[in-house]
């Protein structure tokens, strides 16, 4: 009798035991969650019991849980600009609804980054497959590899996708009416660029996208093809389109102001249709055929001896680029026509 109470006792404090630990267990990893979230992330006061989240700090996790308040119990009201730029291990961001200012760039660069998310009760920002909104002007602030655009956005901030290498695809809906060109700078995956047929600013062909009004192209990609009809390419639109290795030049486009081709590394060939009234092209080089300046030139490029002039950017970013000999005929040479060329090796001009 007595063996069998004192066996029965030692069951009960065992028991009692296990759901203690268990229970302390549970707490401390929820506790440690909500920490190890924000644990060591870089904040700075800016006063009235406020801060800002500026930037990874020593923190090493793949998820960041950026929280209402910093260690020191201040509120977190902002995450400064590029503060996390080229964090290329984060997965997932979570913003709270205190934060109600997004500096430029804060997740540029953020190769890996699939998940965003914003509190329901943030004021100023939601979120919507995986894009940040800013709700006053349905702005799109902040995108990544995952993003679809939802209906109902207005316009896309400058740089909102800036090099978010792993973007293949993007569908711009029908809500979309603005469109700098800059948007997704650096996203050299991007290969499928594709408009609403419904939106009644824009539509897309050959993998670009162009305004209905005046056929200007104001975006492209590594695979676009630029269609017969378009008289215009904004400045950024193939900037930094590394994946790009042809282009040809339509007869019906008789405006292009600056290099729209800069950091384009793989271009190896340029053409341009012999019907086109304004330019012409020859060793890989795309002229103007008035002032004989070059425009745009590539890593294959050798410069024709009727070029007078070679404009600034004209070769800008042309990383494959070793070699050039500048003709004769050359008396003018446009500030950083041969800017960021870095496998430039030998340049020849001749004695003349």
């Amino acid at each position: 009798m007595k063996k069998g109470l004192c066996l029965l006792m030692a069951l009960m404090l065992a028991m009692t035991m296990l759901f203690v630990a268990c229970k302390h267990n549970g707490q401390e990893g929820e506790g440690e969650s909500s920490e190890e979230l924000s644990e060591g992330l870089e904040f700075k006061s800016v006063g009235n019991g406020t801060c800002i989240v500026a930037g990874i700090g020593t923190y090493t996790g793949t998820q960041i849980d950026i929280p209402e308040e910093s260690p020191k119990g201040e509120k977190v009201v902002s995450i400064q600009a590029e503060a996390f730029a080229d964090c290329v291990d984060i997965t997932g961001v979570s913003i709270p609804s205190g934060v109600t200012k997004i500096g430029s760039l804060a997740f540029a660069g953020c190769i890996g980054l699939e998940s965003i998310t914003v509190s329901e009760e943030n004021p100023v920002y939601y979120s919507q497959g995986n894009c940040v909104i800013e709700k006053e002007n349905m702005v799109l602030v902040v995108g990544c590899k995952a993003s679809e655009i939802p209906e109902g956005v207005k316009e896309i901030h400058s740089y909102a996708f800036r090099n978010c290498t792993g973007l293949k695809s993007i569908t711009i809906p029908s809500s979309v009416s603005e469109i700098m060109g800059n948007e997704f700078s650096g996203c050299t995956g991007l290969e499928s660029i594709t408009v609403s047929g419904e939106n009644s600013v824009y539509y897309s062909k050959g993998n670009c996208v162009i305004t209905i009004d005046n056929n200007a192209l104001v975006m492209g990609c590594n695979t676009s093809v630029i269609p017969n009809g378009v008289t215009y390419i904004c400045s950024d639109a193939f900037k930094d389109c590394i994946g790009l290795t042809s282009i040809t030049i339509p007869k019906s486009l008789t405006e292009i102001k600056r290099n729209p081709f800069r950091g384009c590394t793989a271009l190896e060939s340029i053409t341009v249709d012999g019907g086109n009234p304004v330019y012409y092209s020859q060793g890989n080089c795309l002229m103007d055929k008035e002032s004989k300046t070059l425009l745009v030139g590539c890593k294959t490029s050798e410069i024709p001896d009727d070029v007078t002039s070679i404009e600034r950017t004209a070769f800008s970013g042309c990383t494959g680029l070793t070699s050039i000999t500048i003709p004769d005929s050359v008396t003018s040479i446009g500030s950083g026509a041969f800017f960021g060329c870095e496998g430039l090796e030998q340049i020849i001009v001749s004695e003349n």
